[in-house]
């Protein structure tokens, strides 16, 4: 069971339930608004959704906090992104982070952020004097 749920991508089907559930709210509230005696069923359906919903989003939250942290895959929530591939972020890092690549250090220039407490400075960094 628990190799069949580390294969189901459970924020996708999270999200997929809780999309469903407000078609379930809209049909619900029609169905009151009109006074069709389905109006119970799209309500426990509705229901049933945001509940699977949530069990998707707690299981996730369960798989997360028993993952491994060395492990080479780090677990997420966002559907759209999905895991992280913790090589391939390594991997970037070092082609386009890293120190030894002169492309990165070109690109990357130094830039001193500017801090109102300690006063304007010219471009050679001395203190201008104020004008009072």
């Amino acid at each position: 069971m628990r190799k069949v749920l580390s294969r189901v991508p459970l924020p996708a089907v999270g999200y997929v339930l809780t999309l469903i559930g407000f078609v379930f709210l809209g049909l619900f509230v029609a169905a009151l608004g009109f006074g069709f005696a389905q109006a119970a069923v799209f309500g426990v359906a509705m229901v049933v959704s945001y509940a699977g919903a949530a069990l998707c989003f707690a299981l996730r939250r369960r798989q997360m906090a028993a993952a491994d942290p060395t492990d080479d895959v780090v677990l997420g929530l966002d559907p759209i992104r999905g895991n992280t591939d913790r090589s391939a972020a390594e991997r970037y890092v070092l082609r386009y982070r890293g120190q030894g690549t002169t492309h990165a250090a070109a690109a990357t220039p130094v830039v001193r952020a500017a801090d109102s407490s300690d006063g304007a400075r010219d471009g050679s960094g001395r203190r201008l004097a104020h004008a009072a």
